[in-house]
């Protein structure tokens, strides 16, 4: 009897370490893990997989721990997969995406409508001397809003630095625009005029616009021509009383400007 006990005993440890078949569809319950430097979970060969828990995105469990993920259903397509980063931390996760640019060397990039890129075509043909063509997208200032307090010198006229431009830089537009009809308390300030240039050529690139005018507010737009100036330098806005008995600009009580400027760096 004893024999015999022995023998089922080994049966059973030979029976519990070897390879098993699994045929149908087990619940687990509790926790399913592997233990051991040998231990693997292979499902290359499955039919199908989901290891993933899934749902709205706004189920995601906001307790979970380090290492988990989570399929968001009701997410943008390609944006579904959320890693949880540190303790109640879901992070969207993102891969790499290679895609060819289009054009040749150098060419600014578009969209072509497709998912991929489209290139800008080269202009230029027969450049002197080995010369090439490179091409830049615009950088522009968006409206900066300068109300009427920043011009507060007692004076007829004041700069306000409006940014730093590196040099040779060219212009393709400088607009001014009166976004709110300016004012004054004294009868001595009838009209102004406002400029863009530097602190040396007031008007250098903007032409003195005039202020002070009914609705609809006033608007004027300078596209280029003006040679861009090798050193770095600052845009200034000026703002000026032009009317024969002039009063100073602390005297004004309402009004401001709004300005904007595009450009490019010439190489």
């Amino acid at each position: 009897m004893k024999k015999a006990i022995g023998i089922l005993a080994l049966l059973g440890a030979g029976i519990g370490s070897a390879q098993e078949t699994v045929n149908g569809s087990p619940v687990v319950m509790g926790t399913l893990k592997t233990n051991g430097s040998q231990s693997a979970v292979d499902f290359t060969g499955a039919g199908t997989t989901a290891p993933v828990r899934t749902g709205l995105l706004a189920a995601r469990p906001s307790n979970c721990s380090q290492g988990q993920m989570y399929f968001a259903t009701d997410a943008t397509a390609g944006q579904n997969l959320y890693l949880c980063t540190a303790t109640g931390v879901w992070s969207l996760g993102t891969g790499g995406v290679t895609v060819t640019p289009g054009g040749s060397s150098g060419s600014v990039q578009t969209n072509n409508g497709s998912g991929g890129f489209g290139g800008q075509a080269a202009i230029y043909s027969g450049v002197y001397s080995g010369g090439s063509e490179y091409q830049q997208a615009e950088n522009c200032i968006k409206g900066i809003v300068v109300p009427y307090s920043a011009f507060a010198t007692a004076a007829t006229s004041q700069q306000v630095a409006i940014a730093t431009v590196p040099a040779s830089w060219s212009p393709r537009a400088v607009q001014v625009e009166e976004t709110t009809t300016f004012a004054s308390s004294s009868g001595q300030v009838t009209a102004l005029a406002a400029s863009v240039g530097t602190v040396t050529s007031p008007s250098y690139y903007l032409q003195p616009v005039t202020l002070m005018q009914a609705a609809p507010n006033f608007r004027s737009d300078n596209a280029g021509g003006q040679a861009a100036q090798l050193a770095s330098h600052t845009l200034y806005l000026q703002v000026s009383v032009t009317n024969t008995n002039p009063g100073n600009l602390t005297s004004l009580t309402a009004g401001a400007l709004t300005v904007r400027a595009c450009g490019v760096t010439l190489q």
